[in-house]
């Protein structure tokens, strides 16, 4: 999936390939995940950082040998911007006891189904899906999106973007080290 961004040069030069065109991607391998490697995982993602979130969340759960619990936080300017949304609220349904998920939007429109937060990623909606550090041993947050998003939850990447830089933030706050979690 690539969201096309007004004069964005990837999506754009994607959107722009017709049937039969080709690309070359290079792998990152930015995160090795390995099953049952932690006990529970939360995932905070933001507009189109969804994209590496969702693929990973469907390799644990369809994995049957990896017990991995998930919960997910994903933030979007309205409710029209959740992708994939179908994709995980079936995920829920499917997987009731290993996977739970909250949206949060900036601001609901009129018709809203009640099912989504209002407001910017916060304490209190991390402590709907988080488990609590000090309870739940073995455990890692994935934050992916917009750069003011990963910074105000889990602070700036460091190295021009290129580092994981220190842990700040609402994730700082809470008390999480660079050994809980990874930036993408």
């Amino acid at each position: 999936m690539v969201k096309k961004y007004p004069g964005g040069k990837g999506s754009g030069k994607m959107h722009s390939l017709k049937p039969g065109d080709s690309m070359k991607f290079k792998p990152l391998h930015e995160f090795d995940y390995k099953p049952n490697q932690f006990s529970q995982m939360t995932f905070i993602a933001g507009g189109s950082g969804i994209t590496p979130i969702y693929q990973l969340t469907r390799s644990i759960l369809n994995n049957p040998e990896d017990k991995t619990k998930i919960a997910l936080l994903y933030a979007n300017n309205t409710e029209e911007d959740i992708l994939l949304r179908k994709e995980f609220d079936e995920l829920s349904q499917q997987f009731p006891d290993r996977f739970q998920r909250l949206y949060t939007v900036t601001k609901r429109g009129p018709s809203s189904d009640g099912m989504v937060e209002e407001g910017y990623v916060t304490k209190e909606m991390l402590a709907k899906v988080m488990p609590h550090k000090l309870k739940v041993s073995n455990t890692k947050v994935l934050v992916s999106g917009p750069p003011a998003m990963v910074t105000a939850v889990a602070g700036a990447k460091g190295g021009m973007g290129w580092t994981q830089g220190s842990i700040g933030g609402i994730l700082g706050e809470l008390g999480y080290n660079k050994e809980d979690v990874h930036k993408f």
